[in-house]
C-alpha cells in the first residue's frame, strides 16, 4: 500500500476541517508545495466551511482519482454524505461473498 504526499496533504486538511480548524486546513490547501498551487496555480481559498468544503471536494475528485485511485474519492463522498442515491456503500470481500 502507499500514499501520495497529495493525498496525506488533504487526509490533514479534511481533519482539520472537520475540528474546525478552518485557518488550518485553508493552510494546508494553500501552502506552495500542493499540487493546487504549484502544478494548477490556483489561487488561495478562503478559511470558510463552504469555500474549504468545496475545495476538498474538488481536490479528493481532480488529484487523487486523475492518479488513478478512485476508492479514496469514493471514501470522501461517502463520508461526507456526497454519494448519488441508491449507491452501494459496502463492497464484497474478494474471494468470499
Amino acid at each position: 500500500m502507499y500514499f501520495l504526499a497529495e493525498e496525506i496533504r488533504l487526509l490533514r486538511a479534511e481533519s482539520k476541517f472537520w475540528l474546525k480548524d478552518y485557518n488550518g486546513a485553508a493552510d494546508e490547501l494553500n501552502t506552495g508545495e500542493s499540487a493546487r498551487k504549484s502544478n494548477g496555480l490556483l489561487p488561495d481559498i478562503q478559511a470558510t466551511p463552504d469555500s474549504l468544503g468545496d475545495a476538498l471536494h474538488y481536490e479528493y475528485a481532480i488529484e487523487i482519482d486523475g492518479a488513478g485511485g478512485t476508492f479514496v474519492p469514493f471514501t470522501f463522498m461517502r463520508r461526507n454524505d456526497l454519494l448519488q442515491d441508491g449507491t452501494p456503500t459496502q463492497f464484497p470481500i474478494p474471494q468470499v461473498q
